[in-house]
């Protein structure tokens, strides 16, 4: 199992091209690997180069991922017990996501699947065997840090990022399919691919420093990378609260979310500030020696 049966559900013939906007099969996977489309001209000459193309990464990391892409899982995909599922509920999840997004493992532990489609190669999440307090996402097997899931809700239009599996999960347990979520950690820049291409974009991430300034980053990336319009919305909570506070705890509706993001601006990068070589010395300077500085400065302008 590769790259190309995970983005298109084949590993050969002809796909929509996902560099473009596509609807007529324009690429086609050859028996090597190679990827080549007809409409646009995007081309890999084999699975490497085709993630290095798609995610934006070094050939190091492409190398990585491609390695861990076509590693398959053997877990024991068995029903979840009643008890994971009244958990599940207790979070705000609803049936239809639950049985899509969830198994449990051969050691009863509660599993997430991350990649669409094929259990043979989902990437799998476990949550804490006991379901006391905040359960914790454990990462067995880690494609690349900052990649969007589920890959199959990227192709719309507009898109929202959230910081986290539990909250992407609540917003598709509340009708919302067009959501997705960032995994490896806020501070991790998001792997930017080419279904962001001049899309729409709302990010929601938690409400503490990391968070605001994962969201910035982010946005600053998806814009000037990939001509995205991004909103980053700020739902105004206490500090570490997350979306799924924002509903469960405070009792929000779709409609208040939806409401806050059509009050937010797109965001605009601001100019990054490039220092001089004369800037870098100063800062590096103690405070003592920048008024021995100016002194001289002003003896020497006097003399």
């Amino acid at each position: 199992m590769n790259v190309y049966n995970i983005i298109f559900g084949q590993d050969s013939g002809q796909v929509n091209c996902c560099f473009h906007d596509d609807s007529r099969a324009s690429a086609g996977i050859g028996p090597n690997g190679e990827y080549n489309c007809f409409a646009c001209g995007a081309k890999a000459h084999n699975s490497t180069g085709f993630i290095m193309k798609y995610f934006q990464v070094s050939e190091k990391k492409a190398i990585g991922m491609r390695n861990k892409f076509n590693k398959i899982l053997n877990y024991q995909y068995l029903p979840i017990t009643d008890e994971q599922r009244n958990f599940l509920h207790s979070v705000g999840l609803i049936d239809r996501v639950i049985d899509r997004f969830f198994f449990r493992s051969g050691q009863g532990k509660l599993m997430q699947r991350l990649l669409p489609n094929a259990n043979t190669w989902w990437n799998a999440q476990g949550l804490s065997n006991h379901f006391v307090g905040h359960p914790k996402y454990k990462y067995d097997f880690t494609i690349h840090g900052g990649m969007t899931i589920p890959f199959d809700n990227m192709y719309y239009n507009h898109i929202i990022i959230t910081e986290g599996e539990k909250d992407m999960l609540t917003l598709l347990s509340l009708g919302i399919p067009n959501v997705v979520a960032k995994i490896g950690g806020v501070q991790t820049r998001i792997l930017g691919n080419w279904n962001f291409k001049d899309k729409y974009v709302t990010i929601i991430y938690d409400c503490d420093d990391p968070g605001r300034e994962g969201a910035i980053a982010d946005a600053d990336y998806l814009t000037e990378k990939f001509n995205c319009k991004v909103k980053v919305v700020d739902l105004g909570l206490k500090d570490k609260e997350d979306l799924n506070d924002y509903f469960m705890v405070y009792g929000k509706s779709i409609q208040d979310l939806q409401g806050l993001m059509a009050k937010t601006s797109i965001h605009i990068p601001q100019p990054k500030v490039t220092k001089t070589k004369v800037q870098t010395i100063i800062d590096s300077l103690t405070d003592d020696e920048k008024v021995e500085i100016i002194k001289l400065l002003k003896e020497e302008n006097n003399g």
